[in-house]
């Protein structure tokens, strides 16, 4: 299901209202750098 989201500050930061379920992982920061194929790390919180 698509994710849907709402922009606040200017787009600075979003309000995740829809499409994630428990377990699921999101990129947090350099969401801006990302292109299909750049390999990611998972950082544990």
């Amino acid at each position: 299901a698509p994710v849907s989201v709402t922009r606040v500050n200017g787009g600075q930061e979003y309000i995740v209202n829809d499409g994630l379920k428990e377990g699921d992982v999101i990129v947090a920061e350099g969401v801006g750098l990302l292109r299909e194929g750049t390999p990611i790390k998972v950082k544990q919180n």
